[in-house]
């Protein structure tokens, strides 16, 4: 079911047609990007989620796309990248804002990712959407340092002892 939270776009899960439009989108995402092989394994790894965002208008159109890593407690925001085109359009925090429910909806306590240390509009963007720097990852990319980010969750299904409900964090 796809999720939607802004009225110009929606998001839907990764198809195989999908997979030339996600390679352009990245290569557009620079020197970090991922190659088309690796974007290929994630799509199909079973641990993984690949989301693609499309307008509400052009749902065969990817403008962007998501990819989450199952943890046990931690939902991991390995990916997410735009098309040229569309950014400074909020395609990011919507991806963002679709990833946060699709964590909450698991149930996890946290969503969590890393990001480049000279990425500052990203890091902004993540603050902004309520991540949290908890550590340095030295060398974690080619040449520079990234910074482990987590944004905490407060868990959509109460657990239940008996007649008294108690809502996890």
């Amino acid at each position: 079911m796809p999720y939607k939270v802004h009225s110009q776009f929606e998001e839907r899960s990764y198809q195989p047609e999908d997979l030339g439009a996600l390679v352009q989108i990245e290569k557009e995402a620079g020197d970090a990007g991922w190659s088309r092989i690796e974007l290929e394994f994630f799509a199909e790894h079973l641990f993984v989620d690949t989301r693609v965002v499309t307008p509400i208008e052009a749902p065969d159109t990817p403008i962007g796309f998501y990819v989450v890593e199952h943890g046990e407690e931690t939902l991991y925001l390995c990916n997410i990248a735009v098309a040229a085109d569309w950014r400074r359009r909020g395609v990011a925090s919507f991806a963002l804002e679709a990833a946060t429910e699709l964590a909450r909806s698991i149930n996890y306590e946290e969503l969590a990712l890393d990001v480049q240390e000279l990425n500052l509009g990203a890091q902004l963007l993540y603050r902004k959407a309520g991540f949290r720097a908890i550590g340095i990852r030295r060398g974690y990319y080619t040449g520079q340092d990234g910074y482990h980010m987590v944004k905490r969750l407060q868990s959509a299904v109460p657990l239940v002892a008996g007649d008294l409900q108690i809502n996890r964090f």
